[in-house]
């Protein structure tokens, strides 16, 4: 008991406004703690370091064209946490759904059509503006991506999901209670390709880190990929305050135009323009994911559940949900669920 009204009592001063911030911009707020200490991106969620961490709740609808599911057909357990020395944000989703489904290809290389996927997307506002003018395109907005490639190869299980769970496969994974990493692509949407293969550097090598980790929840299925499934998402987000746009004048860093306008600058060093994190911030945050039931046909999104409850967050910072961050949070208690 003692450790419940503990934990409880964490939980409630997390969600108390400690310092003046300004949410009004947003939906709604969430306290967020600073980590005591950051954790592997790995997918392994049974890390110690989020056992304190308070549950945000991830169960409003976004864009779906049908209603949210009713427990049992999508069940997420969603925290966000914050590090001063990484300058980043964290971010720990713990997915249980009856139906994994994944198109063959959709999402793994060209990123076209992956809401359709059971995808994971974080939509940041590192300045929390509440601008309902954002677009993809616009730098304080940024759309991060997260999808499990499913290939064509059966033979390859490094390729995707799809050599993994084909029983045809002689390298399939059997059905076991424990978690298996699988690959994770990573894309940022709009503002600036953070991989284009003209920059002089991959900024995603540093600003992002993600990893997945999946098993089946029912020991009596022949396959995961048609079985009820518990997967972890891991995400490690340095933002941004700004992200310059793609030049209309092309790379040549040296015309006059694209030096006074920022261009040159930002093209050779990124990196002046990330938000410097700092208790009593807020972030503007839709972490948002997608879900597709229906096995055996081209998966299509049936459900989208979100922080907000507002469709359209992909594309305006309009309707965000409002993270501020926090103090470090204890680390007396462990009582994650997640092993």
């Amino acid at each position: 008991m003692k450790r419940f009204i503990r934990f409880t009592m964490l939980a409630l001063c997390m969600a108390a406004p400690a310092f003046a911030q300004d949410t009004s911009v947003n939906v709604n707020w969430y306290t967020i703690p600073e980590l005591p200490s950051v954790p592997i991106i790995d997918g392994d969620l049974s890390d110690p370091v989020w056992a304190n961490v308070p549950t945000i709740p991830m169960d409003k609808n976004g864009d779906s064209p049908a209603a949210v599911p009713g427990s049992g057909d999508l069940d997420i357990i969603l925290k966000i946490a914050w590090d001063d020395e990484t300058n980043a944000l964290y971010f720990a989703v713990n997915v249980i759904d009856d139906s994994l489904t994944l198109a063959q290809g959709l999402g793994s290389t060209a990123g076209t059509g992956g809401w359709n996927n059971e995808r994971l997307e974080v939509v940041l506002d590192g300045t929390n503006t509440g601008d309902a003018a954002s677009t993809t395109t616009s730098g304080f907005h940024q759309q991060y991506t997260f999808d499990m490639p499913n290939t064509w190869d059966p033979y390859d299980p490094a390729a995707g999901l799809y050599g993994l769970f084909n029983v045809e496969s002689p390298n399939a994974l059997k059905v076991t209670t424990q978690f298996t990493q699988v690959p994770v692509y990573e894309r940022v949407e709009g503002s600036l390709n953070l991989n284009n293969s003209h920059a002089p550097w991959n900024i995603a090598d540093e600003y992002i880190e993600s990893a997945a980790r999946i098993r089946a929840t029912n020991p009596a299925s022949r396959e995961w990929i048609e079985a009820p499934v518990e997967y972890n998402w891991e995400v490690k987000i340095v933002p941004f305050e700004f992200l310059v746009g793609a030049s209309t004048l092309g790379y040549d860093l040296a015309n006059p135009a694209n030096i006074a306008s920022g261009w040159k600058s930002y093209w050779e060093d990124p990196t002046h323009d990330k938000l410097d994190l700092k208790q009593g911030i807020v972030i503007g945050c839709s972490p948002q994911q997608n879900d597709a039931d229906i096995w055996g046909q081209t998966p299509a999104r049936e459900h989208q559940t979100n922080t907000t409850g507002v469709a359209g967050n992909w594309n305006s910072s309009e309707s965000l949900t409002g993270l501020i961050l926090g103090p470090r949070v204890s680390t007396s208690v462990a009582d994650w669920s997640i092993q």
